[in-house]
């Protein structure tokens, strides 16, 4: 039989090389605001501070090697927001997706030791039947990923994803990031045609 895989979702993970020092000011940031309340967030402007030019550079160039692989043509990207993200213990983070963007990505500072991300599949039919099977890329209906310090995925803005409970004893800090494709959207003969 010929084996088709239609309409896939792809997901990236990449190990930033400069991990160690990124992280220590990542977390120096963290320590330097005001992080008394629940599920605190930065402000969105973080790509704007020249310290965290190693993340946005790592950002720039897996977008530009990824949307070389998916054939994706575009004028420039833009990085539109970037935030630094505390989730202590016994806090979530509910499922959500980052509108208005392409893609979407998150960078674990510090790691609780325990706490994963959780995304799911986008086909609502995907939820209608769940026969017992052992857990694949190509059957789960949700799949998670561990929050390990260095780490980075990337994703399409659209696909949902959440955080469970921190039952750990340690903070969780990442960085979240969004980014645009600027450029022609689909083709002038065509009606959906736009650009951005």
């Amino acid at each position: 039989m010929k084996h088709f895989r239609l309409f896939p979702t792809h997901l990236w993970e990449h190990e930033v090389a400069e991990k160690e020092h990124l992280n220590k000011r990542i977390v120096n940031y963290v320590l330097e605001q005001d992080t008394h309340k629940k599920n605190w967030q930065s402000k969105s402007t973080m790509y704007k501070l020249k310290e965290f030019d190693v993340l946005n550079k790592n950002i720039e160039h897996c977008i530009e090697m990824l949307c070389k692989t998916l054939e994706y043509s575009y004028d420039r990207l833009e990085i539109t927001g970037m935030w630094a993200n505390v989730l202590k213990p016994g806090e979530s983070h509910p499922p959500h997706t980052h509108s208005n963007n392409f893609f979407s990505g998150v960078y674990y500072a510090q790691s609780d030791g325990g706490t994963s991300i959780i995304f799911a599949d986008p086909r609502q039919q995907s939820q209608v039947l769940l026969p017992s099977k052992k857990h694949s890329f190509d059957n789960a209906n949700l799949l998670t990923f561990p929050s390990i310090a260095g780490t980075m995925y990337i994703f399409p803005s659209w696909l949902t994803h959440w955080v469970p409970v921190n039952n750990t004893e340690h903070n969780r800090i990442s960085v979240a990031w969004n980014v645009i494709l600027r450029g022609e959207m689909g083709s002038k003969d065509e009606f959906q045609y736009a650009r951005f």
